[in-house]
């Protein structure tokens, strides 16, 4: 009788404790990197964001429109004309006239929440503190006039906006038979807390006068022009 070799009896292979423990090593390795890489990736970003806005800021601070400038015109004629000379212009329509608005790019980059802007720059109070200032408006498309809104900003805090029941101490408004012109506010170079706005109505012309206050509101007053009561 031949003798027929036995069957091989097949075993399951357990891995060694040390190769699971460098498996574990392995795979924590992979997860803190990822992590890192992560966590570098978000920290990047948000130093971008926070370069980008400070630059904005910068932009908005130091931004001044010529003084011909026309940002807000309720004369259906002439906005058409506006609007047909600068892409920049917004048109609003309604069943009354046609108006329009200039946006400014630095706000809009900044901090725009659709409104449009009658003065930008950086404006210091009595006290000496520095702060963003901007007069904003959005066109009521019922009136002719715009009922402007101070915004005032310190290092990226708002200190008071439209509608917080602090900004605006006189409201300066204009009656709806009217249609009204409004030219790009200046700063005040001998005055760092004062600033003006010219406006024209009925075709003749007046000045807005606006003023950082300490408590961080700004006043608006008329100074002369068809508007001044």
């Amino acid at each position: 009788m031949s003798s027929e070799p036995l069957p091989q009896l097949d075993y399951a292979t357990f891995a060694p404790p040390w190769f699971k423990r460098e498996r574990i090593r392995r795979g924590l390795i992979a997860i803190t990197t990822v992590s890192l890489l992560l966590a570098a990736a978000c920290g990047i970003y948000t130093n971008i964001s926070r370069i980008s806005l400070a630059y904005h800021r910068h932009q908005c601070m130091t931004f001044t429109a010529p003084p011909d400038r026309v940002v807000y015109e309720s004369d259906p004629i002439k906005a058409k004309l506006l609007i047909a000379s600068d892409q920049r212009y917004v048109v609003f329509e309604d069943t009354i006239r046609t108006a329009c608005a200039f946006s400014c790019q630095p706000w809009q980059r900044y901090n725009d929440r659709g409104e449009h802007v009658a003065f930008l720059h950086g404006r210091r109070k009595p006290d000496g503190d520095e702060r963003l200032v901007a007069v904003l408006f959005s066109p009521p498309f019922e009136w002719a006039g715009i009922f402007p809104c101070p915004y005032v900003e310190q290092a990226g805090k708002v200190q008071s906006y439209p509608n917080s029941g602090r900004s605006v101490k006189s409201l300066v408004g204009f009656a709806c038979e009217q249609t009204l012109r409004v030219f790009a506010g200046q700063p005040d170079p001998t005055d760092e807390s004062h600033f003006t706005i010219v406006y024209e109505a009925r075709n003749q012309r007046g000045t807005i006068d606006g003023y950082l206050q300490n408590d961080d509101t700004i006043t608006l007053t008329i100074r002369d022009g068809p508007a001044k009561r």
